[in-house]
C-alpha cells in the first residue's frame, strides 16, 4: 500500500494554507496529483484507496481545515509526514521543554503552539542532520526573537523553512532528492566541479533574500543567506542518511 508523504515544500505551503485560513485540503490534493499525474478517473480513484493516509491527514480532509494552532502530538503528527524526516515524539518533547526551549518560545496559553513555531521545530529537525543544539540555538537567535511578534525578527520560521524548502525542490528539476546544479544553471559550468553545487546555492539563497526579504541591512542579508544555504545542504544530507540507513539495515538484515 502506497504511503502519502509530502516534501518540505509541499508541508511550507500546508502550513502557510493554514495560517492564512485558506483551504488546505487543496494542498493535499494537489501533492497528490503530482504523484499520479495522467490518471483517468477511475484510476485516480483506486490509486487513492490503495493510498494509506496518516490520521492527521484525515482530519484535514474531513474537516476541510485545522485549528491554526497545535498540540505537540499533531506536530509530531504532521513533522513524521515529511519526506526522508525522522520525526519522533520524545525527542519533539525535549526540544520544546528543554533544549530548544529558548528558541521555540512557549504554547499558547500553555497548550498549544503556533504555525511559526512548528516551522521552528521543522527547521530543528532539519539542522540538527548536521549541528548541534549549541549550534542551532546560536544561529537561530541571531534570526528570531523571542518575544512572540515574529513581525520584528529577521525573517519569520515559516517565510524560512519555506525558503529553503523551496530552494531545494527547484535544484532537484526530476525530483530524485539529489540536486542537480550544472542541469539547473548550465553557466555554473565554467566554476571548478567542486564548487558548481555549492555557488548555485549561494546564488539562489542571494537571489530569494533580495526579491522575497525587504528592510534588512547587509550584515542580515548574509545571516539569511548562509542560513538558507545550510539548510537546503541539510536536506540532501537527510536524504543520503536515510539511504545510507537502508543499505546498513539492508546489509545487517541479509
Amino acid at each position: 500500500m502506497e504511503t502519502f508523504k509530502l516534501t518540505r515544500k509541499e508541508m511550507a505551503n500546508l502550513l502557510l494554507a493554514l495560517r492564512d485560513e485558506e483551504n488546505p485540503v487543496q494542498i493535499l490534493k494537489e501533492a497528490w496529483n503530482k504523484r499520479h499525474p495522467n490518471l483517468t478517473e477511475q484510476e485516480a480513484v483506486n490509486a487513492f484507496l490503495s493510498t494509506q493516509l496518516s490520521p492527521i491527514f484525515e482530519k484535514i480532509i474531513k474537516s476541510g481545515k485545522v485549528q491554526g494552532t497545535f498540540s505537540i502530538n499533531e506536530i509530531v503528527a504532521l513533522g513524521s509526514q515529511i519526506e526522508h524526516s525522522e520525526f519522533k515524539l520524545t525527542a519533539v518533547q525535549n526540544w520544546a521543554k528543554r533544549d530548544a526551549k529558548e528558541i521555540i518560545g512557549a504554547p499558547d496559553g500553555g497548550k498549544k503552539y503556533s504555525v511559526y513555531q512548528a516551522a521552528m521545530l521543522f527547521i530543528i529537525d532539519d539542522l540538527k542532520t548536521v549541528l548541534d543544539f549549541t549550534a542551532i540555538k546560536n544561529l537561530l537567535l541571531k534570526l528570531f526573537k523571542q518575544n512572540g511578534d515574529y513581525s520584528d525578527d529577521v525573517i519569520n520560521p515559516l517565510d524560512l523553512y519555506f525558503a529553503y524548502s523551496s530552494i531545494f525542490e527547484d535544484l532537484d528539476p526530476d525530483g530524485d532528492q539529489l540536486m542537480e546544479a550544472e542541469d539547473v544553471d548550465p553557466s555554473l559550468a565554467k566554476i571548478q566541479k567542486e564548487r558548481t553545487l555549492e555557488a548555485l546555492i549561494e546564488k539562489r539563497a542571494r537571489e530569494y533574500v533580495d526579491t522575497h526579504i525587504e528592510g534588512l541591512n547587509e550584515a542580515q542579508k548574509k545571516l539569511v543567506q548562509n542560513t538558507i544555504a545550510v539548510t537546503v545542504l541539510t536536506i540532501q544530507i537527510s536524504f543520503l542518511q536515510s539511504v545510507a540507513k537502508r543499505y546498513t539495515n539492508l546489509a545487517l538484515f541479509f
